[in-house]
């Protein structure tokens, strides 16, 4: 049960690895405007995501079979489970659950740089249509394409 469960959090792990290097391929792709690397860089991440789902899924399953063994609450935190389970267990479920929480920590982050950065791009793009100047009529007042 506890093999199980080391094994799904080191699968969720290298999901978390690939999602944070996707976001921070997008933050590249971004910064260097190629915007055609950048699609296709957001469809790799939406996989990566469905995987990141379903390792979750597997990860509540094995972790179950242990709250139930461990007499735990079911949907117990894995510090929780950790910290009950019998060494050389608690060691390594500790140590995943460090993993884990700093790659989470380093995808948050990221994350905040990609939304930042595209906040900036699109104020980039939205300042030179803000600035058009409008035509205006032989009398000086605004005109529209109609007139």
């Amino acid at each position: 049960m506890f093999a199980e469960l080391i094994e799904v959090l080191d699968a969720e792990k290298v999901i978390l690895e690939e999602l944070v290097n996707g976001v921070e391929a997008e933050i590249r792709f971004l910064t260097g405007e190629r915007f055609d690397l950048l699609a296709q860089a957001n469809r790799e991440l939406q996989r990566i995501s469905r995987r990141l789902k379903d390792a979750e899924l597997y990860r509540a399953l094995a972790a179950g079979e242990l709250e139930t063994h461990l007499g735990l609450e079911p949907m117990a935190a894995l510090a929780v489970i950790a910290e009950k389970a019998p060494e050389p267990w608690r060691e390594m479920l500790s140590a995943r659950r460090e993993e884990l929480v700093l790659l989470t920590g380093r995808l948050e982050h990221s994350t905040a740089v990609l939304a930042r950065r595209i906040t900036d791009k699109i104020g980039e793009l939205e300042e030179p249509i803000s600035n058009a100047e409008v035509p205006l009529s032989a009398d000086g007042h605004a005109t529209t394409e109609a007139e």
